[in-house]
Protein backbone atom coordinates (compact mmCIF):
# COMPACT_ATOMS: atom_id res chain seq x y z
CA UNK A 1 0.00 0.00 0.00
CA UNK A 2 0.82 3.49 -0.24
CA UNK A 3 0.76 6.35 0.99
CA UNK A 4 -1.13 9.61 -0.36
CA UNK A 5 2.38 11.33 -1.09
CA UNK A 6 3.01 7.89 -3.20
CA UNK A 7 5.62 6.61 -0.94
CA UNK A 8 5.38 2.81 0.52
CA UNK A 9 4.07 2.58 3.38
CA UNK A 10 6.52 -1.12 3.90
CA UNK A 11 9.33 -2.99 2.69
CA UNK A 12 11.40 -5.91 3.20
CA UNK A 13 15.25 -5.84 3.79
CA UNK A 14 17.43 -8.54 3.56
CA UNK A 15 19.10 -9.20 7.26
CA UNK A 16 20.58 -12.97 6.18
CA UNK A 17 20.85 -13.52 2.51
CA UNK A 18 23.48 -12.64 -0.75
CA UNK A 19 22.64 -8.64 -0.13
CA UNK A 20 22.25 -7.76 3.34
CA UNK A 21 20.80 -4.40 3.56
CA UNK A 22 19.05 -4.80 0.21
CA UNK A 23 15.17 -3.55 0.52
CA UNK A 24 12.17 -4.69 -1.45
CA UNK A 25 9.47 -2.11 -1.48
CA UNK A 26 5.55 -3.54 -0.17
CA UNK A 27 2.58 -2.51 -2.77
CA UNK A 28 -0.90 -2.88 -1.86
CA UNK A 29 -2.81 -6.80 -2.35
CA UNK A 30 -1.24 -10.00 -2.22
CA UNK A 31 2.73 -10.50 -2.51
CA UNK A 32 3.68 -13.93 -2.87
CA UNK A 33 7.42 -14.86 -1.59
CA UNK A 34 9.37 -17.46 -2.76
CA UNK A 35 12.13 -18.46 -5.36
CA UNK A 36 11.06 -19.51 -8.60
CA UNK A 37 8.03 -17.16 -9.22
CA UNK A 38 8.49 -16.89 -13.29
CA UNK A 39 5.69 -14.48 -14.27
CA UNK A 40 3.56 -14.51 -10.77
CA UNK A 41 3.70 -11.19 -9.43
CA UNK A 42 5.74 -11.59 -6.22
CA UNK A 43 9.51 -11.00 -4.54
CA UNK A 44 11.73 -13.61 -5.90
CA UNK A 45 14.52 -14.46 -3.65
CA UNK A 46 16.03 -16.86 -5.34
CA UNK A 47 19.32 -14.63 -6.07
CA UNK A 48 19.54 -14.71 -2.55
CA UNK A 49 20.00 -17.77 -1.21
CA UNK A 50 23.55 -18.69 -2.29
CA UNK A 51 25.02 -22.00 -1.56
CA UNK A 52 22.96 -22.95 1.91
CA UNK A 53 21.51 -26.50 1.40
CA UNK A 54 18.70 -24.55 3.42
CA UNK A 55 16.38 -24.02 0.41
CA UNK A 56 12.60 -22.06 0.31
CA UNK A 57 10.05 -23.53 -1.68
CA UNK A 58 8.78 -21.92 -5.35
CA UNK A 59 5.91 -20.46 -3.48
CA UNK A 60 6.72 -20.09 0.40
CA UNK A 61 4.65 -17.35 1.72
CA UNK A 62 2.23 -14.85 1.02
CA UNK A 63 2.52 -11.29 2.31
CA UNK A 64 -0.75 -9.50 2.51
CA UNK A 65 -0.81 -5.57 2.15
CA UNK A 66 -3.48 -3.38 3.65
CA UNK A 67 -4.14 0.02 5.35
CA UNK A 68 -4.42 -2.52 8.66
CA UNK A 69 -1.05 -3.41 8.23
CA UNK A 70 1.19 -6.80 7.44
CA UNK A 71 0.09 -10.25 7.39
CA UNK A 72 2.30 -13.06 6.74
CA UNK A 73 0.92 -16.58 5.21
CA UNK A 74 2.41 -19.65 4.84
CA UNK A 75 1.68 -21.84 1.92
CA UNK A 76 2.37 -25.44 3.25
CA UNK A 77 5.86 -24.80 2.47
CA UNK A 78 8.17 -28.35 3.05
CA UNK A 79 11.02 -26.04 5.47
CA UNK A 80 8.05 -24.06 6.94
CA UNK A 81 7.85 -20.26 7.47
CA UNK A 82 9.40 -18.51 10.81
CA UNK A 83 8.79 -14.91 12.10
CA UNK A 84 10.93 -13.92 14.76
CA UNK A 85 11.85 -17.90 15.06
CA UNK A 86 8.65 -19.36 15.53
CA UNK A 87 6.99 -21.39 12.77
CA UNK A 88 3.92 -20.37 11.31
CA UNK A 89 1.31 -23.05 10.69
CA UNK A 90 -0.07 -23.92 7.15
CA UNK A 91 -2.50 -21.62 6.36
CA UNK A 92 -2.03 -19.64 9.37
CA UNK A 93 -2.20 -15.61 9.20
CA UNK A 94 0.16 -14.29 11.10
CA UNK A 95 0.16 -9.58 11.72
CA UNK A 96 3.77 -8.23 11.64
CA UNK A 97 4.69 -5.36 13.09
CA UNK A 98 8.10 -3.35 12.48
CA UNK A 99 11.24 -5.01 12.93
CA UNK A 100 9.45 -8.91 12.60
CA UNK A 101 12.29 -10.57 10.87
CA UNK A 102 10.82 -13.17 8.52
CA UNK A 103 12.43 -16.45 7.73
CA UNK A 104 12.36 -18.42 4.71
CA UNK A 105 15.25 -21.24 3.75
CA UNK A 106 18.29 -19.49 4.74
CA UNK A 107 17.25 -15.85 4.33
CA UNK A 108 16.23 -13.74 6.87
CA UNK A 109 13.62 -10.39 6.01
CA UNK A 110 13.01 -7.63 8.53
CA UNK A 111 9.84 -5.81 8.34
CA UNK A 112 10.80 -1.63 7.79
CA UNK A 113 8.41 0.39 8.50
CA UNK A 114 7.93 3.66 5.99
CA UNK A 115 9.76 6.51 8.79
CA UNK A 116 13.08 4.36 7.65
CA UNK A 117 12.10 2.66 4.50
CA UNK A 118 14.33 5.45 2.65
CA UNK A 119 17.57 4.87 2.93
CA UNK A 120 19.08 7.61 5.31
CA UNK A 121 18.84 10.55 2.95
CA UNK A 122 21.72 13.53 3.82
CA UNK A 123 20.09 16.66 5.93
CA UNK A 124 19.10 19.77 3.87
CA UNK A 125 20.75 22.63 4.33
CA UNK A 126 19.03 25.04 6.86
CA UNK A 127 18.14 28.21 4.62
CA UNK A 128 20.00 31.25 4.75
CA UNK A 129 18.17 34.65 6.54
CA UNK A 130 17.00 37.24 4.53
CA UNK A 131 19.34 40.44 4.79
CA UNK A 132 18.30 42.60 7.25
CA UNK A 133 19.65 45.46 10.29
CA UNK A 134 22.71 43.86 12.37
CA UNK A 135 21.59 42.91 15.90
CA UNK A 136 22.26 44.01 18.77
CA UNK A 137 25.20 42.51 20.47
CA UNK A 138 24.60 39.82 22.75
CA UNK A 139 26.05 38.62 26.46
CA UNK A 140 29.18 36.07 25.55
CA UNK A 141 27.74 32.77 26.39
CA UNK A 142 29.49 30.33 29.34
CA UNK A 143 30.94 27.07 27.32
CA UNK A 144 28.66 24.03 27.03
CA UNK A 145 29.32 20.79 29.73
CA UNK A 146 30.48 17.89 28.36
CA UNK A 147 27.13 16.64 29.26
CA UNK A 148 25.51 18.88 26.73
CA UNK A 149 28.18 18.14 24.07
CA UNK A 150 27.44 14.56 24.49
CA UNK A 151 25.59 12.45 21.84
CA UNK A 152 21.67 12.94 21.60
CA UNK A 153 20.21 9.72 22.43
CA UNK A 154 19.34 7.44 19.34
CA UNK A 155 15.77 7.41 18.31
CA UNK A 156 14.84 3.84 18.47
CA UNK A 157 16.41 1.37 21.15
CA UNK A 158 19.18 -0.30 19.32
CA UNK A 159 20.51 2.46 17.19
CA UNK A 160 24.16 3.64 16.62
CA UNK A 161 24.56 7.52 17.57
CA UNK A 162 26.61 7.29 14.48
CA UNK A 163 27.10 4.52 11.22
CA UNK A 164 30.19 2.20 11.33
CA UNK A 165 31.28 1.44 8.00
CA UNK A 166 33.57 -1.53 7.19
CA UNK A 167 36.76 -1.63 4.96
CA UNK A 168 34.23 -3.72 2.66
CA UNK A 169 32.18 -0.76 2.68
CA UNK A 170 29.20 -2.49 4.54
CA UNK A 171 27.60 -0.39 7.00
CA UNK A 172 26.37 -0.89 10.68
CA UNK A 173 23.85 1.47 12.11
CA UNK A 174 22.44 -0.76 14.51
CA UNK A 175 23.50 -2.99 17.23
CA UNK A 176 21.50 -6.00 15.21
CA UNK A 177 23.54 -4.40 11.97
CA UNK A 178 26.47 -6.03 13.75
CA UNK A 179 25.44 -9.29 13.94
CA UNK A 180 24.06 -9.38 10.34
CA UNK A 181 27.17 -8.25 9.24
CA UNK A 182 29.19 -10.67 10.40
CA UNK A 183 26.90 -13.47 9.57
CA UNK A 184 27.61 -12.60 6.26
CA UNK A 185 31.24 -11.48 6.32
CA UNK A 186 32.53 -12.94 9.31
CA UNK A 187 36.50 -12.43 8.13
CA UNK A 188 35.58 -8.72 7.80
CA UNK A 189 34.12 -8.37 11.02
CA UNK A 190 37.15 -10.15 12.35
CA UNK A 191 39.66 -8.07 10.96
CA UNK A 192 37.46 -4.93 11.92
CA UNK A 193 38.53 -6.46 15.87
CA UNK A 194 42.27 -7.53 15.72
CA UNK A 195 42.80 -4.28 13.62
CA UNK A 196 41.27 -1.87 16.40
CA UNK A 197 38.77 0.47 14.04
CA UNK A 198 36.00 -1.36 16.34
CA UNK A 199 37.43 -0.36 19.83
CA UNK A 200 38.46 2.72 17.92
CA UNK A 201 34.58 3.45 16.85
CA UNK A 202 33.38 2.36 20.58
CA UNK A 203 35.43 4.82 21.82
CA UNK A 204 34.18 7.72 19.76
CA UNK A 205 30.57 7.12 20.86
CA UNK A 206 31.03 6.62 24.58
CA UNK A 207 30.70 2.88 24.92
CA UNK A 208 34.03 1.91 26.48
CA UNK A 209 32.39 -0.71 28.68
CA UNK A 210 31.70 -3.03 25.04
CA UNK A 211 35.24 -2.82 24.26
CA UNK A 212 36.42 -6.22 23.44
CA UNK A 213 38.21 -7.83 26.36
CA UNK A 214 41.99 -8.71 25.93
CA UNK A 215 41.93 -11.00 28.92
CA UNK A 216 42.28 -14.25 28.95
CA UNK A 217 43.95 -13.93 25.84
CA UNK A 218 41.82 -16.02 23.37
CA UNK A 219 41.79 -16.31 18.84
CA UNK A 220 40.38 -13.78 16.82
CA UNK A 221 37.40 -15.87 16.06
CA UNK A 222 36.74 -16.67 20.00
CA UNK A 223 37.00 -12.72 20.59
CA UNK A 224 34.52 -11.84 17.91
CA UNK A 225 31.94 -14.22 19.42
CA UNK A 226 32.23 -13.08 22.70
CA UNK A 227 32.05 -9.58 21.80
CA UNK A 228 29.12 -10.22 19.81
CA UNK A 229 27.38 -11.63 22.83
CA UNK A 230 27.94 -8.63 24.49
CA UNK A 231 26.22 -6.14 22.19
CA UNK A 232 22.83 -4.73 23.42
CA UNK A 233 21.05 -6.10 20.43
CA UNK A 234 16.96 -6.12 20.03
CA UNK A 235 16.75 -9.99 18.51
CA UNK A 236 19.01 -13.12 20.10
CA UNK A 237 22.46 -13.78 18.85
CA UNK A 238 22.45 -17.55 19.42
CA UNK A 239 23.56 -19.87 16.89
CA UNK A 240 21.50 -22.12 15.63
CA UNK A 241 21.89 -25.60 13.99
CA UNK A 242 20.67 -27.11 10.63
CA UNK A 243 21.71 -30.19 8.82
CA UNK A 244 22.13 -31.51 5.63
CA UNK A 245 20.46 -34.34 5.03
CA UNK A 246 18.54 -35.62 7.88
CA UNK A 247 18.28 -39.16 6.06
CA UNK A 248 20.90 -40.95 4.46
CA UNK A 249 19.68 -44.31 2.77
CA UNK A 250 23.27 -46.77 1.36
CA UNK A 251 23.16 -49.55 -0.50
CA UNK A 252 25.34 -51.83 0.76
CA UNK A 253 27.86 -52.70 -1.73
CA UNK A 254 29.59 -56.69 -1.56
CA UNK A 255 33.15 -57.33 -0.47
CA UNK A 256 33.41 -55.39 2.19
CA UNK A 257 35.17 -51.74 2.40
CA UNK A 258 34.71 -48.09 3.56
CA UNK A 259 32.31 -46.02 2.42
CA UNK A 260 32.58 -42.27 3.23
CA UNK A 261 29.35 -40.14 3.41
CA UNK A 262 29.09 -36.03 3.97
CA UNK A 263 26.61 -34.43 6.48
CA UNK A 264 27.13 -30.67 6.49
CA UNK A 265 26.57 -29.17 9.38
CA UNK A 266 25.18 -25.80 8.55
CA UNK A 267 25.01 -22.28 11.30
CA UNK A 268 21.86 -20.30 10.04
CA UNK A 269 22.22 -17.81 13.30
CA UNK A 270 24.70 -15.09 14.24
CA UNK A 271 27.67 -16.35 17.09
CA UNK A 272 29.78 -19.26 16.33
CA UNK A 273 28.44 -22.76 16.57
CA UNK A 274 30.06 -25.64 18.60
CA UNK A 275 28.96 -28.99 17.73
CA UNK A 276 29.69 -32.68 19.32
CA UNK A 277 28.62 -35.55 17.33
CA UNK A 278 27.89 -38.96 18.27
CA UNK A 279 26.43 -42.73 17.00
CA UNK A 280 23.39 -44.02 18.53
CA UNK A 281 23.38 -47.07 19.29
CA UNK A 282 26.75 -46.17 20.50
CA UNK A 283 28.07 -50.00 20.29
CA UNK A 284 27.12 -49.50 16.13
CA UNK A 285 29.95 -50.90 14.76
CA UNK A 286 29.08 -50.72 11.24
CA UNK A 287 28.93 -46.73 11.41
CA UNK A 288 31.40 -44.55 12.80
CA UNK A 289 32.52 -40.26 12.71
CA UNK A 290 35.94 -39.67 11.07
CA UNK A 291 38.51 -39.00 13.39
CA UNK A 292 38.03 -34.98 13.61
CA UNK A 293 34.43 -35.36 14.70
CA UNK A 294 35.25 -37.55 17.26
CA UNK A 295 37.21 -35.32 20.04
CA UNK A 296 36.47 -32.23 20.92
CA UNK A 297 33.97 -29.89 20.15
CA UNK A 298 34.52 -28.59 16.37
CA UNK A 299 33.61 -25.08 15.48
CA UNK A 300 31.03 -23.91 12.79
CA UNK A 301 30.70 -20.05 11.36
CA UNK A 302 29.23 -20.83 8.25
CA UNK A 303 28.96 -24.46 7.88
CA UNK A 304 31.51 -27.55 8.22
CA UNK A 305 31.30 -30.80 6.11
CA UNK A 306 31.01 -33.45 8.54
CA UNK A 307 32.30 -37.13 7.49
CA UNK A 308 31.21 -40.11 8.64
CA UNK A 309 32.50 -43.58 7.39
CA UNK A 310 29.91 -46.80 6.59
CA UNK A 311 32.25 -49.90 7.07
CA UNK A 312 30.33 -52.52 4.62
CA UNK A 313 29.77 -55.93 5.64
CA UNK A 314 31.07 -59.07 3.57
CA UNK A 315 26.87 -59.72 3.07
CA UNK A 316 23.77 -58.05 4.26
CA UNK A 317 21.00 -60.24 5.41
CA UNK A 318 18.67 -57.71 6.74
CA UNK A 319 18.97 -53.79 6.56
CA UNK A 320 20.70 -51.90 9.31
CA UNK A 321 19.43 -48.73 11.08
CA UNK A 322 21.46 -46.04 13.52
CA UNK A 323 21.34 -42.44 13.75
CA UNK A 324 24.21 -39.58 14.23
CA UNK A 325 23.47 -36.99 16.54
CA UNK A 326 24.98 -33.35 16.79
CA UNK A 327 24.12 -31.99 19.87
CA UNK A 328 25.39 -28.22 20.00
CA UNK A 329 24.90 -24.54 21.71
CA UNK A 330 22.39 -24.07 18.61
CA UNK A 331 20.17 -26.80 19.23
CA UNK A 332 20.63 -30.51 18.67
CA UNK A 333 19.51 -32.39 15.21
CA UNK A 334 19.06 -36.32 14.19
CA UNK A 335 20.40 -37.72 11.37
CA UNK A 336 18.95 -41.22 10.45
CA UNK A 337 21.04 -43.81 8.81
CA UNK A 338 19.73 -46.94 7.19
CA UNK A 339 22.34 -49.32 5.26
CA UNK A 340 19.96 -51.71 2.79
CA UNK A 341 20.94 -54.51 0.51
CA UNK A 342 21.38 -53.81 -2.84
CA UNK A 343 18.65 -53.67 -5.40
CA UNK A 344 18.30 -57.49 -6.95
CA UNK A 345 18.59 -56.02 -10.53
CA UNK A 346 21.89 -54.78 -9.36
CA UNK A 347 23.68 -58.72 -8.94
CA UNK A 348 25.17 -60.37 -11.67
CA UNK A 349 22.88 -63.75 -11.85
CA UNK A 350 19.45 -61.42 -12.24
CA UNK A 351 21.36 -60.03 -15.71
CA UNK A 352 19.38 -60.49 -19.11
CA UNK A 353 20.03 -63.64 -21.77
CA UNK A 354 20.96 -60.64 -24.17
CA UNK A 355 23.55 -59.24 -21.37
CA UNK A 356 25.07 -62.29 -20.44
CA UNK A 357 25.48 -63.58 -23.98
CA UNK A 358 27.13 -59.87 -25.46
CA UNK A 359 29.59 -60.65 -22.76
CA UNK A 360 30.28 -63.98 -23.62
CA UNK A 361 30.75 -63.24 -27.45
CA UNK A 362 33.19 -60.20 -25.74
CA UNK A 363 34.85 -62.43 -23.91
CA UNK A 364 35.10 -65.10 -26.32
CA UNK A 365 36.31 -63.20 -28.74
CA UNK A 366 39.03 -62.08 -26.55
CA UNK A 367 39.80 -65.17 -25.54
CA UNK A 368 40.44 -66.12 -28.88
CA UNK A 369 43.20 -63.72 -29.72
CA UNK A 370 45.09 -63.67 -26.61
CA UNK A 371 45.85 -67.55 -27.34
CA UNK A 372 47.66 -66.36 -30.77
CA UNK A 373 51.59 -65.67 -30.99
CA UNK A 374 52.70 -62.81 -32.49
CA UNK A 375 53.61 -64.60 -35.89
CA UNK A 376 50.38 -65.90 -36.10
CA UNK A 377 49.01 -62.34 -36.03
CA UNK A 378 51.25 -60.86 -38.12
CA UNK A 379 50.48 -63.31 -40.82
CA UNK A 380 46.90 -63.55 -40.07
CA UNK A 381 46.86 -59.57 -40.44
CA UNK A 382 48.43 -59.45 -44.07
CA UNK A 383 46.82 -62.32 -45.52
CA UNK A 384 43.48 -60.05 -44.31
CA UNK A 385 44.11 -57.27 -45.72
CA UNK A 386 45.39 -59.00 -48.67
CA UNK A 387 41.68 -60.62 -49.06
CA UNK A 388 40.17 -57.54 -48.37
CA UNK A 389 42.17 -55.42 -51.03
CA UNK A 390 41.75 -58.15 -53.40
CA UNK A 391 37.60 -58.69 -53.31
CA UNK A 392 37.87 -54.83 -53.35
CA UNK A 393 39.45 -55.23 -56.91
CA UNK A 394 37.20 -58.09 -57.93
CA UNK A 395 33.51 -56.83 -56.52
CA UNK A 396 34.66 -53.69 -58.47
CA UNK A 397 35.40 -55.19 -61.98
CA UNK A 398 32.50 -57.70 -61.51
CA UNK A 399 29.56 -54.73 -61.38
CA UNK A 400 30.92 -52.95 -64.22
CA UNK A 401 33.79 -50.73 -62.79
CA UNK A 402 34.26 -47.67 -62.07
CA UNK A 403 32.06 -45.13 -64.20
CA UNK A 404 33.05 -42.43 -66.65
CA UNK A 405 35.09 -39.99 -64.68
CA UNK A 406 34.97 -41.65 -61.41
CA UNK A 407 38.63 -42.63 -60.01
CA UNK A 408 38.83 -46.10 -59.59
CA UNK A 409 37.90 -48.26 -57.72
CA UNK A 410 34.54 -48.29 -57.82
CA UNK A 411 32.27 -48.13 -54.80
CA UNK A 412 29.19 -49.52 -55.49
CA UNK A 413 30.71 -53.44 -56.51
CA UNK A 414 32.25 -53.49 -52.87
CA UNK A 415 29.23 -52.05 -51.21
CA UNK A 416 26.93 -54.82 -53.00
CA UNK A 417 29.59 -57.33 -51.97
CA UNK A 418 30.30 -56.13 -47.84
CA UNK A 419 26.84 -55.39 -47.45
CA UNK A 420 25.58 -58.84 -48.26
CA UNK A 421 28.62 -60.39 -45.85
CA UNK A 422 27.63 -57.86 -43.00
CA UNK A 423 24.04 -59.50 -43.60
CA UNK A 424 24.69 -62.72 -43.47
CA UNK A 425 27.32 -62.10 -40.53
CA UNK A 426 24.18 -60.53 -38.65
CA UNK A 427 21.81 -63.20 -39.56
CA UNK A 428 23.88 -65.45 -38.14
CA UNK A 429 25.51 -63.95 -34.84
CA UNK A 430 21.39 -63.65 -34.19
CA UNK A 431 21.25 -67.19 -34.55
CA UNK A 432 23.89 -68.13 -32.54
CA UNK A 433 22.47 -66.31 -29.77
CA UNK A 434 18.73 -68.01 -29.98
CA UNK A 435 17.23 -64.92 -30.89
CA UNK A 436 15.37 -65.44 -33.96
CA UNK A 437 13.21 -62.39 -33.19
CA UNK A 438 16.20 -60.51 -34.00
CA UNK A 439 17.44 -61.62 -37.45
CA UNK A 440 15.71 -58.90 -39.71
CA UNK A 441 17.59 -56.10 -36.75
CA UNK A 442 21.11 -57.65 -36.66
CA UNK A 443 20.66 -58.56 -40.40
CA UNK A 444 20.18 -55.00 -41.26
CA UNK A 445 22.77 -53.74 -38.79
CA UNK A 446 25.79 -56.38 -40.30
CA UNK A 447 24.43 -54.44 -43.75
CA UNK A 448 24.95 -51.01 -43.08
CA UNK A 449 28.88 -51.99 -41.63
CA UNK A 450 29.08 -53.53 -44.52
CA UNK A 451 28.55 -50.34 -46.41
CA UNK A 452 30.32 -48.25 -44.19
CA UNK A 453 33.57 -50.39 -44.06
CA UNK A 454 33.26 -50.85 -48.00
CA UNK A 455 33.18 -46.70 -47.76
CA UNK A 456 36.45 -46.31 -45.51
CA UNK A 457 38.41 -49.07 -47.78
CA UNK A 458 37.87 -46.94 -51.27
CA UNK A 459 38.28 -44.14 -49.88
CA UNK A 460 41.32 -45.13 -48.55
CA UNK A 461 42.55 -46.86 -51.77
CA UNK A 462 41.14 -43.46 -53.42
CA UNK A 463 43.58 -41.22 -51.74
CA UNK A 464 46.81 -43.32 -51.28
CA UNK A 465 47.34 -45.44 -54.29
CA UNK A 466 47.11 -42.68 -57.16
CA UNK A 467 50.31 -41.18 -55.40
CA UNK A 468 52.09 -44.39 -56.07
CA UNK A 469 54.07 -45.54 -58.89
CA UNK A 470 53.89 -49.20 -59.00
CA UNK A 471 51.05 -51.75 -57.84
CA UNK A 472 53.65 -53.63 -55.85
CA UNK A 473 54.24 -50.44 -53.48
CA UNK A 474 50.58 -50.88 -53.08
CA UNK A 475 50.82 -54.17 -52.06
CA UNK A 476 53.93 -53.10 -49.56
CA UNK A 477 51.66 -50.46 -48.04
CA UNK A 478 48.90 -52.05 -47.30
CA UNK A 479 50.86 -55.04 -46.04
CA UNK A 480 52.70 -52.68 -43.38
CA UNK A 481 49.82 -51.46 -42.04
CA UNK A 482 48.09 -54.88 -41.49
CA UNK A 483 51.45 -55.49 -39.66
CA UNK A 484 50.70 -52.29 -37.73
CA UNK A 485 47.63 -53.42 -36.57
CA UNK A 486 48.97 -57.41 -35.55
CA UNK A 487 51.39 -55.01 -33.47
CA UNK A 488 48.74 -52.94 -31.71
CA UNK A 489 46.27 -55.99 -30.85
CA UNK A 490 49.84 -57.32 -28.70
CA UNK A 491 49.67 -54.36 -26.85
CA UNK A 492 45.76 -54.19 -26.45
CA UNK A 493 45.41 -58.46 -25.96
CA UNK A 494 49.05 -59.50 -24.86
CA UNK A 495 49.26 -63.12 -25.26
CA UNK A 496 48.65 -66.12 -22.84
CA UNK A 497 51.71 -68.09 -21.68
CA UNK A 498 51.40 -71.86 -22.02
CA UNK A 499 50.66 -72.02 -18.16
CA UNK A 500 47.53 -69.34 -18.71
CA UNK A 501 46.44 -71.48 -21.76
CA UNK A 502 46.93 -74.70 -19.60
CA UNK A 503 43.15 -75.55 -18.46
Amino acid sequence: MKSASGENLWSLEIVRGKDAGRRYALNGGAVVLGNALGTERGIDLADQEGASPRRMAARQAEIGVSALGLTLRDLNSPGGTFVNRQRLLPGQARALLADDVIQLGSVQLKVVPASISAPFPPSAPAPKPAPGPPSPPQPRQSSPSPVAASPASPARPGDLPAAFTLATGAVCRTWDDFLTVAAQRWPAMREELTSGRLAAFLGSIRRADLLPSPRPPRPPDEQLDAWLGALPTTRPSRPELEVHPVRLAIRARGGGGILRQTVQVTNVGYRLLRSTARVEPAATAWLRLAPEFTGDPFVTIEHTDMTVEVVMPESLDAPLTAALVIESNGGTKRVEVRLERPPAADSVPEAGPESASASRVNLDLREAIARQSLGFRLVAWVAAAAVLRLLIVASSALFGGPAQGEPAPALHGPAIVMAILGCGLGVVYALRRGAARDLFSTGFAGGFLGVLASAVMVAACRAIEPNLPSSLLAVVLWSALAAALAFLSQWLVPPRTETEKTP
